[in-house]
């Protein structure tokens, strides 16, 4: 006598991972089998930063940028959407860590957490896939200082900042510069960037003193894929975002 097996007979059960009134749920068909409860979740950041990006078909060791918060990250949070739902178990982009050359699986969701003392490392994403995807991204970070000054407190952002005098090349640490000069009257000089890498860095330059700073980048990098080279007067500022491609995206436009 043949054996029938309920295969045979019924469609599978469909098993997932969702996400249902603040919980992720794991469901068999219409059966809840496990529950975390996420309502009780609570994240601090002083900071953060959207975006969406679309990772090209092919394309490979793009970095993840995290805007104005540089490097200072903390909480990340990435969902992928493919442009198909069938097999979409099949599917997945690729990722590593700065310094870390093994590549990692993302199908569709990637949180990740951090602490002032250890940071989350720069990502570079890759889709050896022959389709776009796109990447819903946010990012945040608590890298903050506390002042309680006159019972109010208060948080701020920390940053890594350097006073110059004369001609400098910046350093990759460099998040702020500020151009002074060696007379009353100030000084005029050039301010080199430093190797763009695609590192995400947001770099600010203000000119605080009179005199001109020429901001110029090295060995034929690019501003906006400009050789110009950008002047500051007094007062005036410029914010900078290493993007890669030998090339430094001027955000004061």
């Amino acid at each position: 006598m043949a054996t029938i097996l309920p295969s045979d007979l019924l469609d599978p059960t469909e098993k997932k991972i969702k996400n249902w009134n603040c919980s992720f749920i794991a469901v068999d068909g219409p059966t809840i089998l496990d529950k975390i409860n996420l309502e009780d979740l609570e994240i601090p950041y002083e900071s953060q930063y959207r975006s969406r990006i679309v990772l090209k078909a092919g394309e490979l060791e793009k970095p993840l940028i995290y805007g104005f918060i540089g490097k200072s990250v903390t909480f990340l949070m990435i969902k992928v959407t493919y442009p198909f739902i069938e097999y979409e178990e099949n599917f997945n982009i690729s990722y590593h860590f700065e310094n870390d050359p093994i590549l990692r699986p993302l199908n569709k969701l990637m949180i990740l957490t951090g602490s002032i003392d250890e940071r989350i490392p720069q990502i570079y994403l890759s889709n050896y896939l022959d389709y776009d995807v796109i990447l819903d991204v946010m990012h945040a970070t608590i890298d903050t200082e506390y002042d309680d000054t006159a019972g109010i407190p208060t948080y701020q952002t920390r940053f890594n900042f350097n006073t110059v005098l004369t001609s400098y090349t910046g350093l990759t640490t460099d998040q702020y510069i500020r151009c002074s000069g060696t007379t009353e009257s100030g000084s005029t000089y050039t301010l080199y960037l430093p190797m763009s890498t695609g590192s995400g860095n947001v770099l600010m330059i203000k000119n605080i003193a009179n005199g001109v700073i020429t901001v110029e980048a090295q060995d034929g990098q690019t501003i906006d894929y400009s050789l110009i080279p950008i002047t500051l007067n007094q007062n005036q500022v410029l914010k900078l975002i290493d993007v890669g491609d030998d090339n430094w995206d001027n955000l004061n436009i």
